[in-house]
């Protein structure tokens, strides 16, 4: 393969995570020219993968300071990375949460979880929209989406 686009460096990052090479992958994921959600999840199922939950944290923490939107994937491998044990209540803790539920066909309790976080007066953000946008969608509830 003479050139690499976006969608072969995700398959070669996510296949070396596969085959349990966590190195390679990581190499390869920094050294592509360009990410997307489908790169940061594929690092990020890797590192879930292989137990290493302190590089995925490390990895959503680079996400964040480089203001990219995680997507509903990326939060649930982060999730899966860390198995519910998230240091802090945050907006991004809180996102996570609901983006595995909504992910996961508990739409209806990832929406219940939002109504919890804005009742504990913890302020929304682009990437909580976007995962309740997302359970919205798997319950069926694209009215309810519009009104958001």
């Amino acid at each position: 393969m003479t050139k690499r686009n976006v969608d072969s460096w995700n398959t070669l990052i996510s296949d070396y995570g596969r085959c349990c090479q966590l190195d390679m992958s990581q190499k390869l994921f920094d050294k592509m020219p360009s990410r997307n959600a489908v790169s940061w999840s594929a690092m990020t199922t890797t590192y879930a993968q292989g137990d290493c939950s302190s590089h995925a944290l490390a990895l959503f923490e680079r996400l964040r300071r480089l203001d990219v939107m995680p997507n509903c994937a990326t939060i649930v491998s982060f999730l899966s990375a860390h198995r519910w044990e998230l240091l802090s209540k945050d907006v991004f803790s809180w996102a996570a949460m609901i983006g595995w539920l909504a992910v996961n066909e508990y739409a209806a309790k990832a929406l219940e979880l939002f109504d919890q976080m804005e009742m504990e007066v913890v302020k929304p953000n682009d990437v909580t929209f976007v995962v309740v946008l997302c359970a919205w969608s798997h319950s069926g509830l694209v009215e309810q989406a519009r009104i958001l």
